[in-house]
């Protein structure tokens, strides 16, 4: 029994570690997008890292931004086309890239120290950066349209060069971009709570039935011994 509750331990102490699944933002060359990462301040707010490539043990791999301890304020960046625009402080760390070029194509990690051992939130976004081939259609007096270089903090925008009516409808479904919605912090929580029970009352039906069996035993070796005795007197 010692050695059932040895490799079960283990399983239950590391599933909060668990990395959410991979998020999929899409963007187009010299346009921007954000990738989202929330998690709930009720203990309070706290550091938070970014970085390319998948998410590593402990703090971020090829780490492109850094909030202070007290996740208050971005204390460095790897270049200024990354920003946090959101509410830092309400636990909105969702990373905007600015000026995308093809190269920022890959996997980004988001990962929120929460303290306690292994309690890290872990998410993985892919981003897909997308040719921008729209300017090079054939068009003898094209209108070209811009706007202002102002980044909203909800979600992110693309321009795009306007087409002549005829081709309103090509633009339009070439240039909708779809952005994955944030992660909420308690969804990612509760599968881990749900794996707990259902691994706690295996380990109490394992020692339920270890009793069983070892009142059992004791019961039959009772009764050998008192058969064994009884055929010792008759003799």
């Amino acid at each position: 029994m010692t050695v059932l509750s040895l490799k079960i331990c283990p399983v239950l102490f590391l599933l909060p570690a668990l990395t959410v699944g991979a998020e999929h933002v899409k963007g187009l060359v010299g346009g921007r997008v954000t990738l989202p990462c929330t998690y709930s301040v009720t203990g309070g707010a706290t550091s938070t890292c970014w970085g390319r490539g998948h998410c590593p043990k402990s703090k971020c791999l090829d780490a492109i931004l850094w909030t202070d301890s007290d996740g208050k304020k971005v204390i460095w960046n790897h270049t200024e086309r990354y920003r946090l625009l959101g509410n830092i402080t309400q636990g909105d760390v969702s990373l905007t890239i600015t000026q995308l070029t093809l190269s920022d194509s890959g996997t980004y990690c988001c990962r929120v120290e929460i303290p306690g051992l292994f309690n890290d939130l872990k998410i993985e976004i892919q981003v897909r950066v997308n040719d921008n081939d729209i300017g090079k259609t054939v068009n003898s007096t094209p209108a070209i349209s811009t706007t202002s270089e102002a980044v909203p903090h909800s979600s992110a925008s693309f321009t795009e060069p306007s087409l002549n009516p005829a081709k309103a409808s090509t633009q339009l479904s070439i240039t909708d971009i779809q952005t994955a919605s944030p992660v909420n912090i308690n969804s990612y929580y509760f599968p881990h709570v749900i794996v707990c029970v259902v691994l706690l009352l295996f380990l109490f039906l394992c020692l339920a039935g270890f009793l069983y069996k070892y009142k059992y035993y004791e019961k039959l070796k009772t009764k050998v011994l008192s058969t064994a005795q009884a055929s010792n007197r008759d003799m």
